[in-house]
């Protein structure tokens, strides 16, 4: 696992800072950065000793946001999200045109490529399928708009035992939506930078191969599991 870290209090302010101010975060890792920026604030108060900032920072950091929350890019064209549960939420969220326009392409991509999961899945004994999912903690907003941004059927499922979202297809369409989104109606090229690019463009590239081919798919799903076991190692490896 790679890791940067900007120490530098001006850096925080004049670099970072303004770049989330002007381009919010869509998931509830906003919550964290209001309290990051309020906190950073604080240092700038003169007339206190760091005794008082302290125990001001320390007070901002033990509130807690509500089970509801929601990131306030979503509000500025969905008022009526706000303080909403997951069930509310998903009778708002159904137009896909809204989506789209809430939703850049660019933060899609860096979000799968950071949370997506790309495999290979048994679906009977002698019948392995393409499959696409996705899980989070939190934001189920995000899944809700990633489905109708995929035209995903399934519904985003919550998982109480574990306490997660899911959003998870081997519809044959949806794939074939996901596979085009991400390389375009050419399937010329992807913009992930990463690994699981790789694992992506093996994904698709096989799909379209060797579909129904359960020798063929079997060694895919094989490649695709070494892959991220290598990157697992590595990253063990480098930390």
């Amino acid at each position: 696992m790679a890791n940067y870290r900007i120490r530098n209090i001006n850096q925080l302010k004049e670099i970072l800072i303004p770049i989330f101010d002007k381009h919010l975060l869509l998931t509830s890792k906003y919550y964290s950065f209001y309290k990051f920026k309020k906190c950073l604030n604080i240092l700038d108060y003169t007339l206190l000793t760091n005794e008082e900032k302290n125990h001001l920072i320390e007070n901002i950091l033990i509130i807690t946001k509500d089970i509801n929350y929601i990131s306030p890019f979503w509000l500025e064209t969905k008022k009526d999200l706000i303080n909403k549960s997951f069930e509310e939420i998903t009778q708002i969220i159904t137009n896909i045109n809204d989506i789209k326009s809430i939703i850049p392409k660019p933060w899609v991509i860096g979000f799968i490529e950071a949370e997506g999961s790309f495999f290979i899945t048994k679906k009977d004994e002698n019948r392995l399928v393409h499959c696409f999912g996705i899980s989070q903690k939190l934001d189920p907003i995000v899944l809700l708009s990633l489905k109708y941004l995929f035209h995903i059927p399934t519904k985003v499922k919550y998982k109480y035992k574990h306490n997660y979202y899911l959003l998870e297809t081997s519809n044959s369409r949806s794939i074939e939506n996901i596979i085009k989104y991400f390389l375009g109606p050419h399937n010329t090229h992807t913009n992930m930078k990463g690994s699981k690019g790789l694992e992506f463009r093996i994904w698709a590239r096989t799909y379209f191969k060797h579909k129904g081919n359960y020798e063929k798919l079997l060694k895919t799903k094989e490649l695709i599991n070494r892959i991220r076991n290598k990157n697992k190692i590595e990253g063990i490896v480098r930390t």
